[in-house]
């Protein structure tokens, strides 16, 4: 993971707005009707997301990339979480799977990757500081 620099925008994103954000992202995909089997975080930044989602569809979280690999061989519905989708190299690396939902909490511009559902956007230089980060 980068460091800021000095010329970045920080932004603290709270445990307040994580509820609130929690909750649009929720109502989304009950909105849309599709049943989930799975909810797998990128560690690290994806795992807050990911354990919350899971908790609210009582679905079971996917803990490693052994267990996402073994699942996504079986084809079910599964949502694949991180934080911010930064560069996008992240999510593309798993973009050749079928059957899966992104999500992210944020979005940068410039992004190679937009995951399906995400919360907020921000600016290529900006620096999101979440509430499970040290400050």
């Amino acid at each position: 993971m980068r460091q800021p620099e000095k010329e970045d925008k920080k932004i603290v994103y709270t445990w307040q707005e994580f509820d609130t954000d929690i909750k649009k992202i929720i109502s989304q995909l009950r909105k849309e009707g599709s049943k989930y089997y799975y909810v797998y975080g990128i560690p690290k930044g994806g795992l807050c997301l990911a354990v919350v989602i899971a908790n609210y569809l009582n679905i079971p979280l996917l803990t490693n990339n052994e267990q996402l690999k073994n699942i996504l061989c079986e084809k079910e519905n599964i949502i694949i979480c991180d934080d911010i989708s930064d560069t996008g190299k992240t999510f593309i690396q798993i973009r050749d799977i079928t059957n899966y939902r992104t999500i992210s909490l944020f979005l940068k511009q410039g992004t190679q990757f937009v995951p399906n559902l995400y919360c907020k956007t921000c600016n290529r230089n900006d620096w999101i500081i979440f509430p499970w980060e040290e400050k």
